[in-house]
């Protein structure tokens, strides 16, 4: 979903996860997970004073600071924001299937795609390009290692896991696949790329796995539908949505109670 103001005005585009968000910066990546369990308990009139996140940043060291930004496939549906005074307010805001990031590197795009258990992250390296060049940098995790060629990035909430990359290029209509390995130094990650063809662009395909994050995955709960005249459906209830973490860490939001729009919660 765009940002129209309604987030800060680093954040670009912020996406719904299975345990969280993810919200796309130009140059970083932040990932939110939230204790689920314990907001679901607190709409349910649990006593719960404290709700804990932790926010996992993955920084593009030494990238383009004004990559192009395009936007594709854009939802049907708009969406509109009211929450605290109006200069946050932000109406006819538009979802996307897909962000590209294009030259966040010399020659190299980085391509967001929607799916229905998150997000999906390529590279696009052109000919001539070359991946070496990415490099990510971890804020935040509590541990990062690789295990059987799969990095896994351990939070206070559970364990972030990205499989091995896969990357491919497109061979007189046939998909060749390229050795390719993770390579950390410290909590920084490049890309072991094997011998591939340089005139021909080359996909780097890491696959991200959530299923190992603690809690359900629900966040919203509806409390009354009604409809009007011209056969319009309504619906009211409460959806429970992160704002932008300015930290990498793990932290503890205190529940008041009610809707602060200065709360995260």
């Amino acid at each position: 979903m765009e940002n129209k103001g309604q987030w800060p005005a680093n954040v670009l585009f912020k996406a719904d996860l299975p345990i969280g968000n993810l919200f796309i910066e130009k140059n970083q990546l932040t990932y939110l997970f939230v204790d689920k369990e314990a907001t679901h308990e607190l709409q349910h009139g649990k006593d719960i004073k404290k709700v804990h996140f932790h926010s996992v940043k993955v920084k593009y060291n030494n990238a383009n600071p004004f990559p192009d930004i395009e936007k594709l496939e854009p939802s049907e549906e708009y969406y509109n924001f009211f929450v605290g005074d109006k200069t946050k307010h932000a109406t006819n805001v538009k979802a996307y299937k897909k962000v590209v990031i294009n030259n966040i590197y010399p020659g190299i795009n980085l391509e967001i795609i929607s799916k229905g258990t998150g997000v999906k992250i390529n590279y696009i390296v052109k000919p001539g390009a070359n991946p070496n060049q990415i490099q990510l940098e971890y804020l935040g995790a509590d541990d990062l290692t690789i295990k059987a060629g799969q990095l896994h990035a351990t939070t206070s909430l559970g364990e972030l896991l990205e499989e091995q990359p896969i990357s491919y290029q497109m061979q007189g209509g046939n998909q060749k696949s390229i050795a390719t390995q993770y390579v950390l130094n410290q909590n920084k990650i490049t890309f072991n790329v094997g011998k591939y063809n340089r005139i021909l662009p080359l996909t780097i395909d890491p696959e991200m796995v959530f299923g190992t994050y603690m809690g359900s995955a629900a966040d919203n709960f509806g409390f009354a539908a009604s409809y009007d005249l011209n056969g319009n459906a309504y619906g009211a209830g409460t959806v429970y949505a992160a704002n932008f973490p300015t930290i990498a860490g793990a932290y503890d939001i205190t529940f008041a109670g009610g809707n602060d729009a200065d709360e995260e919660y």
